[in-house]
C-alpha cells in the first residue's frame, strides 16, 4: 500500500521522545513526531513535511516503535 493512503499515528515512545527531546532521536525525527497528532493521513504527512527524505524518515520511525501506521 502507498505511503499517501496509509494513517500515521504517534506511539507512546515516540510522544515520549518529543516532549522529553531524548537525544538519540535526530532533530529531524523529532520534528516530525511533533506534526504527527492523532490519527494523521499519509497525504497530510507529505505535504506538512515537503521534502522527500524527510517523508522517507517515516520508515525509520516505524522501525523504531516511534509511529505506527494502518491502511
Amino acid at each position: 500500500m502507498d505511503k499517501l493512503e496509509r494513517i500515521y499515528r504517534r506511539t507512546d515512545s515516540g510522544l515520549k521522545a518529543w516532549v522529553t527531546h531524548d537525544p538519540a532521536v535526530s532533530n529531524e525525527h523529532r520534528r516530525i513526531l511533533g506534526l504527527i497528532h492523532g490519527d494523521v493521513q499519509g497525504v497530510v504527512i507529505r505535504t506538512l513535511l515537503r521534502r522527500h527524505a524527510d517523508y522517507l524518515r517515516l520508515a525509520d520511525l516505524e522501525a523504531q516503535g516511534m509511529i505506527v501506521s494502518s491502511s
